[in-house]
């Protein structure tokens, strides 16, 4: 079949109703006669009558039919703005450029929709620091840093999944460049050969986070980040090293020691702060976290009277997220809590 009767058939399964011929030629760009010609041409190739036809309603497909053949059929076709939102900034996250001209024929909408379109993800972008659509002609960029890219692509993973990031076959169909299921196939063989343990409930925390790394990684887009010394020695960072080092076997990807060490980083989780230092530097203050500390509890103590001074394991939890937030404004990352 040629690439117009593949749209034919995509079109018809995303609609699951009946479409007139008028309307799918208008669609296609192509006389009435061609489209009957090509329902005749679909139902000869596979032998069956997968395009059902009606002369008061036009063409649809037979959903028996269509699942009883080997037919692999692409993505839905975007429907409402939203979706078509979603749509154009995943494609911008993986693309370092989009043609308008051919997002219309991809996904079957006007000139004059697209511009509404853009319009919505300019609103949508604005959370976001330093990340703007730029146009050129009948091109569209996503311009910004790194950092701010990845929060927003962890947040349309978080919009997909509904937060449920323990539905791992969910979050795995959510990546296209590659199986995350044989990623974290991989990685628990990396950890099971350190006898490295991960608790069940951060795991699928963990997992999303390498598979957001390993997605920007495919398309040339890394991390730009200070790195501590002292990180590299760490048992965390020899585990994403071995990681990768296993994964470029099968993945053509470059990775960097930054994302070795951000993922070392959230592996380590509480242990993180022995890595940290006391004092953290946000917007040219700077601030001693142990201090803050101290005058968060000394608040809770005056306002409610409990005294929660001595607890040294609370002071600990604490100061890990501190520091870890302070740490996050400065570098403008975003990490999500599952």
């Amino acid at each position: 079949m040629n690439k117009r009767q593949e749209r034919i058939i995509k079109l018809l399964d995303d609609s699951k109703s009946w479409i007139t011929g008028k309307e799918l030629s208008r669609l296609m760009d192509v006389s009435d006669r061609t489209i009957r010609s090509d329902m005749d041409s679909i139902n000869r190739h596979y032998g069956k009558s997968l395009i059902e036809s009606s002369v008061k309603n036009g063409y649809r497909i037979n959903s028996e039919v269509m699942a009883s053949l080997p037919i692999e059929v692409t993505p839905l076709i975007p429907q409402t703005p939203q979706e078509r939102c979603t749509f154009m900034i995943q494609e911008l996250l993986k693309k370092k450029e989009i043609n308008l001209l051919d997002l219309q024929d991809q996904v079957y909408i006007s000139g004059y929709t697209i511009d509404n379109d853009l319009k919505k993800i300019r609103k949508q972008l604005e959370p976001y620091e330093g990340l703007k659509i730029v146009r050129s002609k009948n091109y569209i960029r996503l311009h910004g840093n790194e950092e701010s890219k990845r929060k927003l692509y962890k947040d349309l993973l978080e919009q997909e999944t509904r937060g449920n990031f323990l539905n791992l076959n969910g979050l795995a169909s959510l990546f296209s460049d590659f199986d995350l299921m044989y990623i974290k196939q991989v990685l628990e063989e990396v950890l099971s050969s350190y006898d490295y343990r991960v608790r069940d409930t951060a795991f699928p925390m963990l997992l999303m986070h390498v598979g957001v790394s390993i997605e920007r990684m495919i398309h040339h887009n890394y991390v730009n980040q200070d790195i501590n010394q002292q990180v590299k020695n760490s048992l965390e960072y020899q585990i994403f090293h071995d990681f990768f080092c296993q994964l470029t076997k099968t993945i053509r990807i470059e990775y960097i020691e930054e994302e070795v060490c951000m993922l070392a980083l959230l592996l380590m989780g509480r242990r993180s702060k022995d890595y940290t230092r006391d004092e953290v530097e946000l917007h040219g203050h700077w601030y001693r976290v142990s201090e803050l500390i101290d005058r968060m509890l000394e608040s809770i103590h005056d306002e409610f009277g409990i005294d929660f001074q001595e607890d040294q394991d609370l002071r600990n939890g604490l100061g890990m997220h501190v520091r870890s937030l302070l740490e996050r404004k400065r570098k403008a990352v975003y990490i999500e809590n599952v």
